[in-house]
């Protein structure tokens, strides 16, 4: 029986694989090891360095507190501890819990206890220096501060110790991981090598020919002959299913390319047809949107009428739902109406308003501030309780806004103001 190409690559395939995972096994042990000993290495790196830093700081803050006591400078003193405390206190809090951690609860256990000491013992000595008591602030400062300093120092070198210890057993595993590395290479290279030996062999015998005519099929297939067919001689291998494939595939694109022509036709007509009838659909749509403008555009004059009833007082009686939209609407009607008959007043009566938003309530003020700016004024009439409520809500007050309680005393507001300006 011939065994089929997958079934050769297969066999030695397996055999190649068996091998390199044989002599890596061991090395991917050690890596494994390796990244363990990396973690704890830096693990413990970044304890020292935090503890290095704190010690630093505690040895900082004891020289600024020495040298502010030697001076007798409370503001000093004051500024120092300041300045360094919050940050002792967070490095010792950051180190704690990295301890915990690493579970060292000893090591956290004990940074937590000088912790709950260093604070109280600092604002004990500012307490001293306050009342000028230099001579106890320095003995408090040698009896508590410095013995907590001695111990961070102690806590710095024996994480150096463990970062030392630490350091050594990354080095050993990182020699024994060369090693395996370099069995699992010479295995590799020489597993690669009898691989490859085979491979060609067979490639050359059972592959390379075959696929050279597939090739050549599929080249002129792709450039549209589609009678073009591989012809190999029948195989029981995979070469022979491939070639048995495309030829049927040939067959199958070259009556598919019949069928697609006819069908391409007879929808090219019926696409014809769908088009004419959509341009004229988009017609009608234009049409009746235009007509949909012109009809909202009389409806908006309609709701927002501008009515003279003197030469220079123009009124505005608002009806229905009021919401930003259609005051911007009717801010821009107003504006046009008093620039073109160069109003001096304008009366908006909203006593048709049901309800006004506090949004919307808030628009009459920048309405009455652009009628000023073109010389005119805003007399609002007709508010009903409701609506007041809801300017007040929006942070309008009667000085910022004209009113009258209805538009009959809108009208004589606005005949005493022309009397007033007359006279």
């Amino acid at each position: 029986m011939r065994l089929t190409v997958g079934k050769k690559f297969g066999g030695l395939a397996l055999l190649s694989a068996l091998l390199i995972v044989i002599i890596s096994g061991g090395a991917f042990i050690e890596i494994g090891n390796l990244a363990r000993y990396f973690q704890s290495t830096r693990s413990v790196a970044k304890q020292a360095q935090d503890a290095q830093s704190l010690l630093n700081n505690l040895i900082k803050l004891d020289s600024d507190i020495r040298g502010s006591i030697a001076a007798h400078d409370p503001a000093a003193l004051q500024a120092s501890t300041d300045a360094l405390v919050p940050t002792i206190m967070q490095q010792a809090s950051e180190l704690s819990q990295a301890f915990t951690a690493a579970n060292k609860l000893a090591e956290a256990n004990s940074i937590e206890s000088l912790r709950a000491t260093f604070e109280s013992d600092v604002q004990k000595i500012l307490g001293l220096a306050k009342e000028e008591d230099w001579n106890a602030a320095s003995l408090r400062l040698d009896n508590n501060l410095l013995p907590t300093q001695n111990r961070i120092e102690q806590q710095v070198q024996a994480i150096n110790s463990s970062t030392n210890s630490e350091l050594q057993n990354l080095q050993s595993a990182v020699e024994r991981v060369q090693q395996r590395a370099l069995l699992v290479i010479i295995g590799s290279v020489l597993g690669a090598l009898a691989l490859i030996s085979v491979v060609s062999f067979l490639i050359r015998n059972d592959l390379l020919v075959p696929l050279q005519r597939l090739t050549a099929s599929a080249t002129a297939l792709a450039a549209g002959t589609l009678s073009a067919r591989s012809n190999l001689p029948a195989r029981s291998d995979e070469i022979g299913t491939l070639a048995a494939a495309f030829d049927s595939m040939g067959a199958a694109l070259q009556r598919s390319q019949h069928n697609l022509e006819e069908q391409i036709s007879a929808r090219t007509a019926e696409l014809q047809a769908e088009r004419a009838s959509l341009e004229q659909a988009l017609q009608d749509i234009q049409r009746g949107s235009q007509e949909r403008d012109q009809l909202l555009e009389q409806l908006s004059h309609a709701q927002n009428p501008v009515i003279p009833i003197t030469e220079r007082v123009l009124i505005a009686p608002l009806v229905g739902q009021i919401n930003l939209e259609r005051l911007n609407t009717i801010q821009t009607a107003v504006l046009d109406a008093v620039a073109t008959r160069r109003a001096q007043v304008i009366i908006m009566d909203v006593t048709g308003v049901p309800v006004l938003d506090a949004a919307s309530a808030a628009s009459f003020i920048t309405m009455e501030q652009a009628l000023r700016l073109i010389g005119a004024r805003m007399l609002v009439v007709g508010l009903r309780p409701d609506v007041a409520e809801s300017l007040v809500s929006a942070g309008i007050t009667s000085g910022e806004l004209w009113t009258a309680a209805d538009l009959q005393a809108g009208i004589l507001k606005v005949q005493a103001l022309h009397s007033q300006q007359r006279s």
